[in-house]
C-alpha cells in the first residue's frame, strides 16, 4: 500500500437504510438545536424547517422506492410527478426558512448588513 493510499481518508460504505437513518438523526438534531435558540422566531423557523426536511425525506424515499421497484421507470414518472412536484416545493420552502434564519442570525437584511 502506497503512502498516498494510507493518507487518503476512507469513507465507510453505508447501506441506503443506514444513510436514511443518519439523515433522520441529523434532521432531529437540527430541530432540537433550533428549539434551543433564545430568539423564539429563530427557534420556530428551525423547528419548522426540520419538520419540512423530515417530510421531504419521507417523500423522496417513497418516490425512489416506487421508481426502483418498477421495470418501466419512464411510465412510472407520470404517476410520481405530483409527488416530485411536492418534494420540490417542500425542499424550496425549508431552504427559504433556513436562509431566513441565517439572515436573522447574521443581522443581515436582503443579504446586506442591517442598518
Amino acid at each position: 500500500m502506497s503512502t498516498e493510499e494510507k493518507q487518503k481518508p476512507r469513507t465507510p460504505s453505508r447501506k441506503p437504510q443506514d444513510l436514511a437513518e443518519l439523515r433522520r438523526r441529523r434532521i432531529r438534531e437540527y430541530g432540537a438545536k433550533s428549539l434551543k435558540q433564545r430568539n423564539p422566531l429563530r427557534a420556530n423557523l428551525g423547528a419548522e424547517a426540520s419538520s419540512l426536511m423530515s417530510m421531504g425525506l419521507r417523500l423522496q424515499q417513497g418516490i425512489e422506492g416506487l421508481l426502483n421497484s418498477s421495470e418501466d421507470v419512464i411510465g412510472e414518472l407520470e404517476k410520481v410527478e405530483p409527488a416530485m412536484d411536492m418534494f420540490l416545493k417542500i425542499t424550496r420552502q425549508w431552504d427559504r426558512l433556513v436562509q431566513l434564519d441565517q439572515r436573522i442570525g447574521s443581522g443581515k437584511k436582503n443579504g446586506k448588513p442591517a442598518e
